[in-house]
């Protein structure tokens, strides 16, 4: 599995070096160094802002198969996050430069400034149409930026106005075409940059056409509704094509207008059924309207299964251990049912460790409980924090080596990866997913 940053620094790294070697190739740079330097970081900016801006588009149409290598859907899109900020950062650095020439001027004065390189043939004449749209589809990013990290923005518009990317970046295509030096084209730097915004290009016809992950989408409907304070029980009800792995989550679409958000399937796969379930907390405005807006027959669109988290494909030289906490019981509901699929000697042991704010009103912990007695290799531990009980690190194995299979909170898990640290314990992996999707 490849890891984010590592991927972001092997990107930028290959473009960096293309750089490189295409000024090497070049002739030799004339003119005064401050000019040289100012021309030249305008190019790698903007070539590493739409590389970025590329693989960010790319990524958001979800081609499957990257989902194995870079260990799901979910860390395909905090990767597309990542990439969205390097390419802004990129593209604000862009922006400063083209500023520099301002101070530059009033310092040293035009005489020795580099001639302006040559542009691919008719793209001369729309130099000032493709700076001009380039600069002002800029603002809408940084705007856009903005939105995107200040969590207390509704979600409802700023999906709508993400729904804008695909054009804002065909713009930025239009501008890199045009005003890059015609020399780029015929340098493996140009090659580059011709693949990636062709990949780009193409998911962002995609988006505009509506067809991402049209190919794995299903309709259906609710079956049935159970409230449990804040936790909402659903069972639908979809076309007999659908399978699943235990552990996986698909987007659900309850309401076209608020669009498809993820949830984890909480229940394991019956082949040929269409049957799955979802437990959902609620969480914000919309989860916490769900309760009232749903009904019986109440049509939904569920697109997947997406995700790789799936303890039935661990290693089995290792001791597996399971935690959860709250909500993020609902991977492990669904691999427990599953393994009711196999036989007693398939099943590997298994340590549990659920956390729970209160046991005596936890909807969950009964199915929890009865699960793993038929089960019969689960060792079950709950720890309930009305009670003033805490899990941590120190509850983990220390006498032989162990993979760690977590779905809970974020501070739990940065805890526990802390104090396994700390303790120096024999961790052979460590198993979460990234929900944070926005």
């Amino acid at each position: 599995m490849i890891g984010t940053r590592k991927a972001l620094v092997a990107f930028s790294g290959a473009f960096g070096l293309a750089w490189l070697l295409e000024l090497f190739l070049a002739s030799p740079l004339t003119g005064d160094s401050l000019w040289i330097l100012r021309q030249q970081s305008l190019y790698i900016t903007g070539i590493l802002s739409i590389a970025f801006m590329s693989l960010s588009m790319f990524l958001a149409a979800r081609p499957a198969w990257l989902e194995k290598p870079l260990g799901g859907l979910d860390r395909m899109y905090a990767l597309h996050k990542q990439s969205s900020i390097w390419a802004i950062v990129m593209a604000a650095a862009h922006w400063l430069s083209k500023l520099a020439s301002g101070p530059i001027r009033d310092l040293i004065g035009t005489d020795n400034r580099p001639a302006r390189d040559i542009v691919l043939y008719g793209m001369e004449s729309l130099r000032g149409i493709a700076k001009d749209s380039g600069e002002w589809t800029l603002y809408l990013l940084f705007g856009m930026l903005a939105l995107s990290l200040w969590k207390l923005f509704p979600y409802r518009p700023w999906r709508l106005l993400h729904r804008s990317m695909p054009v804002l970046y065909l713009i930025l295509v239009f501008h890199t075409i045009a005003l890059s030096p015609m020399r780029y084209w015929v340098q493996p730097l140009g090659i580059m940059l011709v693949i990636m915004m062709a990949l780009g290009s193409w998911a962002a016809v995609r988006a505009l056409s509506n067809s991402i992950g049209s190919k794995k989408q299903h309709q259906g409907v609710v079956q049935s509704i159970t409230q449990h304070d804040d936790l909402l029980e659903v069972h639908c009800k979809v076309d007999s094509n659908w399978q699943h792995q235990a552990g996986q989550f698909a987007l659900v679409t309850f309401d076209a207008k608020e669009g498809a958000h993820p949830f984890t399937i909480s229940s394991a796969c019956i082949p040929g059924s269409g049957l799955l379930s979802f437990h959902i907390k609620a969480l914000g405005d919309y989860t916490t309207s769900l309760a009232h807006a749903l009904q019986p027959g109440h049509a939904v669109k569920i697109e997947g299964p997406y995700g790789c988290f799936n303890a039935q494909q661990a290693d089995k030289r290792y001791t597996q251990v399971w935690v959860a906490g709250g909500v993020g019981l609902t991977p492990f509901l669904a691999l427990l049912q599953q393994r009711q699929q196999q036989s007693t000697e398939q099943r590997t042991s298994v340590h549990m460790h659920y956390c729970t704010r209160d046991a005596a009103n936890d909807a969950m912990l009964s199915t929890l409980l009865t699960l793993c007695k038929e089960d019969g290799h689960v060792q079950l531990t709950v720890y309930d924090t009305a009670c003033k009980q805490r899990f941590s690190a120190n509850d983990l194995p220390t006498e032989h080596a162990f993979q760690v299979w977590f779905c809970g909170p974020k501070g739990l898990r940065h805890a526990l990866k802390t104090g396994i640290n700390s303790l120096q314990l024999r961790c052979k992996g460590f198993h979460h997913e990234l929900f944070d999707m926005r």
